[in-house]
């Protein structure tokens, strides 16, 4: 009788334990702590030639969602595809578990946006960038950022 009993109660056991803890949501805390701070960002186009380095500053930080500025210090290349829509400042969202976040470059407007999807490590960042328009995808590069030590 106890094992059936054991049997019938380990689906909610199990089922408490994950909900328990596996918790999905990000606090200000634990975003502020994976990703803050100023970073020096190269953006390249697909072959890795250089088009912009700059600073990127994580400022804001609530639930999942993520805010800053950034420069552009030194531009390669003016001409590609999305940089006139590059106006200073983003927003965008962290998953905390997964590591990875996602920004907008010009998060004022629906489409000529500039869309930076990157992996959290250390004192790095490393990911792709997609110029994105009513038509879709125009452009894609590579995005590296370095964190600046204090």
């Amino acid at each position: 009788m106890k094992k059936l009993y054991l049997f019938l109660l380990l689906p909610l056991f199990i089922y408490i334990g994950c909900t328990g803890g596996c918790t999905t949501t990000c606090t200000s805390e634990s975003c502020s702590d994976l990703i803050s701070g100023k970073y020096n960002y190269t953006m390249t186009d697909s072959t890795d030639n250089k088009l912009i380095e700059g600073v990127l500053i994580f400022t804001g930080y609530d639930n999942e969602k993520i805010s800053g500025t950034y420069t552009k210090d030194k531009v390669f290349n003016d001409s590609f595809p999305g940089f006139k829509s590059m106006k200073g400042s983003f927003n965008g969202n962290v998953d905390v578990n997964e590591k990875k976040a996602f920004i907008n470059t010009n998060p004022k407007i629906a489409d000529n946006n500039i869309l930076i999807n990157f992996a959290i490590m250390k004192d790095s960042l490393a990911g792709r960038w997609t110029f994105s328009t009513m038509r879709g995808t125009m452009a894609t590069g590579n995005f590296y950022a370095k964190k600046i030590k204090k």
